[in-house]
């Protein structure tokens, strides 16, 4: 299954605990299952491969959107979690009824705090000890 080759103890390491560690068929299957229930998950794939290279999660809230997103260990540093996030920032951009977008990231993945600032996010809050440190970022959409 592509979800549980794509959830490896890295890519799951700064995800929420009871998302990390090792998934197999079934628990990825679990997962995908859970995450449809609460929200809509899609499949990103490579422009030229068309191969999958991560998922996208979102959810709606009145007038707002929350997004969060996965690549497997093979996309990572490739700039594609930046096209990913500024593609949609920009595709709600043209949808009525949106007007903030939220993700939100764990203090530990500062790659992931890059991609939300690089695509227009600020944070507007911080929560979490000095152990494990939770940021939410949003954009407003004008």
């Amino acid at each position: 299954m592509v979800v549980a080759g794509m959830l490896t103890e890295p890519v799951t390491r700064a995800l929420p605990p009871q998302w990390q560690g090792e998934f197999s068929r079934e628990r990825a299957s679990r997962w995908i299952q859970e995450r449809d229930a609460e929200s809509t998950v899609l499949l990103a794939t490579g422009k030229s491969t068309q191969q999958p290279v991560g998922l996208v999660i979102l959810s709606e809230e009145p007038d707002a959107i929350r997004i969060g997103y996965v690549l497997s260990e093979s996309a990572w540093g490739q700039g594609l979690a930046t096209e990913l996030v500024t593609g949609f920032v920009d595709w709600c951009r043209s949808r009525p009824g949106v007007s903030k977008i939220f993700a939100g990231v764990e203090a530990s993945n500062p790659a992931s705090v890059r991609v939300l600032e690089k695509s227009g996010f600020h944070l507007v809050t911080d929560e979490g000890s000095s152990r494990t440190s939770s940021h939410t970022y949003e954009i407003i959409l004008m």
